[in-house]
């Protein structure tokens, strides 16, 4: 009596091990199905002359037919990787927008675009850092 007992809860504990694997495993498949297919890919950087700061401008797209790229810039602090401001963000591509990038001096980087209706967000705090200037400039709207 006591080994079919055995035997029964050894033949229980095998069917839940498994059932719960397959469970666990469908599972992850329909998250992995639902999770975010964005990309992101740096498509210019440009750097302080004095090689503490890196700017790069990065688009996105999520996948869609009917969506356009997104981008944004970020400075990053090149010894303290992790430090990084976002200070611009835009639709489509770069060149949709006019950006172009420019550092006038190792404390004065230039931000300046031609098409405002391309600009999703400009960080007006990031205008005067503790290391150096952000100058936006809008020269004008794009014929295109």
């Amino acid at each position: 009596m006591l080994s079919k007992t055995k035997r029964f809860l050894f033949s229980l504990g095998g069917y839940a091990f498994w059932s719960l694997l397959v469970l666990w495993l469908i599972f992850a498949l329909i998250v992995k199905g639902c999770s975010s297919m964005c990309s992101h890919e740096v498509v210019e950087e440009v750097m302080s002359p004095d090689g503490r700061y890196n700017v790069e401008v990065s688009i996105g797209d999520c996948g869609g037919a009917t969506t356009d790229f997104f981008g944004k810039v970020i400075v990053r602090h090149v010894e303290r990787g992790f430090d990084s401001r976002s200070i611009f963000g835009f639709e489509g591509r770069p060149s949709a927008s006019g950006l172009l990038i420019e550092w006038e001096s190792p404390d004065k980087l230039l931000l300046s675009f031609d098409n405002l209706q391309k600009v999703r967000r400009i960080d007006p705090n990031a205008r005067q850092t503790s290391d150096f200037d952000i100058e936006y400039e809008y020269y004008g709207v794009s014929s295109h």
